[in-house]
């Protein structure tokens, strides 16, 4: 049996809700670790470095929690652009001395 049209098209709306949310805590994280990896104030690196760690968290909670079991909201090209992006922000987290 089809689902209603009225689902699917909220359904469609909370996948590009997702990926958009996705999309700007990845970048403001990668720009946190960003800003953290060449400040000279030990006080805002640290600050964004936290930033930056929330971020990561933030994405991998909601990937989590969207991804039940093997099936993702998200088109295979959304969830490589996203994959991609999370694996960079691990690594300067990594750098930055965060325990991933």
């Amino acid at each position: 049996m089809a689902e209603p049209a009225i689902y699917v098209g909220k359904q469609s709306s909370f996948n590009g809700a997702l990926y958009q949310f996705l999309k700007v805590e990845l970048r403001l994280g990668l720009t946190r670790a960003s800003i953290a990896n060449t400040s000279y104030f030990v006080h805002r690196r640290f600050r964004n470095q936290a930033d930056a760690r929330k971020a990561y968290d933030a994405v991998v909670h909601a990937l989590g929690r969207a991804c039940n079991g093997n099936q993702s909201p998200l088109t295979v090209e959304q969830f490589d652009e996203v994959q991609g992006k999370l694996t960079k922000l691990r690594q300067e987290l990594q750098k930055l001395g965060e325990p991933i």
